[in-house]
């Protein structure tokens, strides 16, 4: 394989890789966020935590 295929097929791996990379980032921070609005949820809703 000459230099620029390698550098060409290393280069889309790694756009690649970042790609999924930030998927995963964002796919986490979505389900945090839905955390704290659980808790914040609960929090500010004191009675229904009595049971």
């Amino acid at each position: 394989m000459s230099d620029v295929a390698y550098l060409a097929a290393a280069y889309a791996a790694m756009i690649g890789l970042i790609g999924w990379f930030t998927w995963q980032l964002l796919d986490r921070l979505k389900d945090v966020q839905a955390r704290i609005e659980a808790v914040e949820e609960s929090l500010s809703n004191p009675t229904d935590s009595d049971e």
